[in-house]
């Protein structure tokens, strides 16, 4: 009867310190910029997760706390990546520089 009292005592332990281990997060605030202008409809991706630029260019994801990579891509656009330093309970700003890709036209005459 002790042993399971004991066994039920460290799952329940064992549970409770799960529980406690919560993943902390931050708020990444992303501005995309390119020599024309802001830039919609890039995604921007990081652990896990994605979202679109907004018609001025600007996104905002909850990242795990910690150094992160954000990956910016897009149709006519290099694809970029930049690190960043996401602090818990906190908002981070990133501006990020796109690059128009070079786009080769074929033509036939």
């Amino acid at each position: 009867m002790s042993w399971i009292c004991a066994n039920l005592l460290i799952a329940s332990l064992s549970a409770s310190s799960v529980a406690a281990q919560e993943i902390r997060t931050g708020i990444v605030n992303i501005t995309v910029e390119e020599s024309m202008g802001m830039v919609s409809g890039l995604t921007i991706r990081s652990a896990g997760r994605s979202v679109p630029t907004d018609t001025l260019g600007n996104a905002r994801l909850s990242l795990p706390a910690g150094r992160q990579i954000l990956s910016v891509t897009g149709i006519g656009f290099k694809p970029t990546e930049v690190a960043v330093t996401v602090v818990a309970d906190s908002i981070v700003t990133v501006k990020v520089e796109g690059f128009m890709a070079n786009v080769a036209l074929r033509y036939r005459m």
